[in-house]
């Protein structure tokens, strides 16, 4: 059985590939903070990608995003470096997810959820898997300390009997519910998400909400 984590992570990114092939730069920020009561915090969060091209070399690219977290478990994720890229308001309490496009001032306000990762995260760890069966092993890696923070962790390596290989490594600190490092590897691709820095500050309660003037489509994913 795989573990939460990793669950969650791989199911975020097929949804977000959605069966097609796609660049690094779709995925977003992996999910590595986790809806917790009582832990504000205010993160900032490094992902790299690499992707094998198929004529030979690699290509490489990073994102940092800053991640809120407000005492009753909302989040804010807010990618830098773009315009192009949404903030994502979450409310796993009332299982809402909330996207933002500032340029255009639109929200889309997704509601009641039943996907695995939409309620609760944005970005998925690695590639998804391809079709068929994996063999799951899991080792555990024991403690360390990251960023001033102890982290348990866990390696998972997935086979298929073809010979295909994918290995997921996170490192869990339970005292402010943060994967602090989580790296992926498999056929052609890796990807390595990592908290750079924590603090334990309670967030501007006007961040999880929409911005006045913007354009809001609420959906409903059993209207679909």
């Amino acid at each position: 059985m795989r573990p939460w984590w990793l669950a969650l992570l791989i199911a975020c990114a097929q949804l977000l590939q959605d069966g097609e092939e796609a660049t690094p730069a779709r995925h977003g920020p992996a999910s590595l903070v986790s809806y917790v009561l009582g832990e504000p915090v205010v993160v900032r969060q490094y992902d790299e990608w690499h992707r094998a091209r198929a004529g030979g070399g690699t290509d490489v690219e990073g994102l940092t995003s800053t991640i809120w977290r407000d005492p009753a478990g909302k989040m804010r994720v807010e990618p830098e470096g773009s315009d192009d890229r949404p903030v994502v308001l979450l409310d796993p309490q009332n299982r809402i997810k909330t996207v933002l496009w500032g340029r255009q001032r639109a929200a889309l306000r997704i509601r009641g959820s039943n996907a695995g990762g939409l309620a609760y995260g944005v970005g998925g760890l690695g590639e998804a898997l391809d079709p068929g069966e994996w063999q799951m092993r899991r080792e555990q890696l024991g403690a360390r300390n990251l960023n001033g923070m102890e982290a348990e962790g866990e390696r998972t390596t997935a086979t298929q009997p073809g010979g295909a290989v994918a290995i997921y490594e996170c490192w869990y600190s339970k005292a402010v519910g943060l994967l602090m490092l989580a790296t992926a590897t498999g056929p052609g691709w890796a990807h390595e998400a990592r908290i750079t820095s924590v603090e334990r500050q309670t967030p501007d309660p006007s961040l999880f909400s929409i911005p006045a003037g913007y354009m809001i489509e609420d959906i409903h994913p059993s209207e679909e």
